[in-house]
C-alpha cells in the first residue's frame, strides 16, 4: 500500500512538471476569425469564384491542354469584373 501511494504521488509530481514544461511552450493562443465585409462582391462574383476554383481543379487533375488557358481566360475575366464592380461601389459612396 505504501509502495502504491509513492508511486502515485511520483507519478503525478512527473506530470505536473510535464504540463507545466508543455504548457510554458504551446500556450494557448485565441484566433478569432474577422469577416470581411466586402459589399461589392456580389453573390454572382462569389459563384464565379467558386467556379474559378473548380476550373483550376479540372486544370490541375488533368493533362488536356485545353484547360490552362480557359482557365487563364476566366481568371482575367474575373479579375476584370471585380475591379469593375470595386469601382462602382467606389463611385456610389
Amino acid at each position: 500500500m505504501k509502495d502504491l501511494t509513492q508511486m502515485l504521488y511520483l507519478t503525478t509530481f512527473y506530470l505536473n512538471i510535464y504540463l507545466k514544461i508543455f504548457y510554458a511552450f504551446f500556450t494557448k493562443s485565441k484566433f478569432k476569425f474577422k469577416h470581411r465585409y466586402n459589399p461589392q462582391i456580389t453573390r454572382g462574383i462569389k459563384v464565379s469564384c467558386h467556379n474559378k476554383r473548380i476550373l483550376y481543379m479540372s486544370c490541375m487533375e488533368s493533362d488536356d491542354t485545353n484547360t490552362k488557358p480557359q482557365h487563364k481566360k476566366y481568371c482575367k475575366i474575373l479579375t476584370n469584373v471585380i475591379k469593375t464592380a470595386k469601382k462602382k461601389y467606389i463611385m456610389m459612396n
